[in-house]
């Protein structure tokens, strides 16, 4: 088993990680958790698309859809997080005999989503949270805001969105508070 993690630092450098041939990695699409092989997750640390890639040997009736949703988690100490969530982006099969495929499956994490949607608000007076709060509501349902702090949120005197996208937004409110 090859996993590879690679963290990019703005555009060509990375960071590459490296887990042994059995490494404590899972990975799930559509909450089934799945036997795959070749991992490679870019971890960008930028506004960029983070992306995983793996094989899946499985049959054809079995095979994965562009749209489902992958997660790949880490078991350290019987304590599973979270490295990469997502959803499928492209497939390419490959027929190893009868009806058994190797798939080698591409996935984008969320935020891909969230640039489909353009949000169009101005906001007086109001605190980074709330804004966030209003973005997703109005915008995003379905995401959430586990890792937005809420304590604390700093007050922003004024701020506007013309059709920008969901993503952009909360760039945008993360280099006003300096998050």
């Amino acid at each position: 088993i090859m996993v590879i993690v690679r963290t990019k630092f703005g555009a060509k450098k990375f960071s590459t990680f490296k887990f042994g041939s059995t490494p404590d990695l899972y990975v799930e699409i559509n909450g089934i958790e799945k036997t795959v092989h070749d991992i490679i997750i870019e971890d960008i640390l930028t506004s960029e698309i983070n992306t995983a890639s793996f094989i899946l040997d499985d049959t054809y009736t079995n095979r994965p859809l562009n749209g489902q949703d992958v997660k790949i988690y880490r078991l350290i100490n019987a304590v599973s997080t979270l490295i990469f969530a997502g959803t499928i982006s492209n497939i390419t099969p490959a027929k190893l005999s009868g009806n058994d495929f190797s798939f080698a499956v591409d996935c984008l994490d969320y935020t891909h989503a969230l640039d489909k949607l353009l949000v169009a608000e101005d906001y007086v007076n109001k605190t980074a949270y709330y804004i966030i709060n209003d973005i997703v509501a109005k915008y995003a349902s379905g995401f959430t805001l586990s890792n937005v702090p809420s304590l604390a949120s700093p007050l922003i005197q004024s701020i506007q969105f013309n059709y920008m996208p969901v993503s952009e937004c909360v760039r945008a409110l993360a280099e006003l508070t300096g998050d």
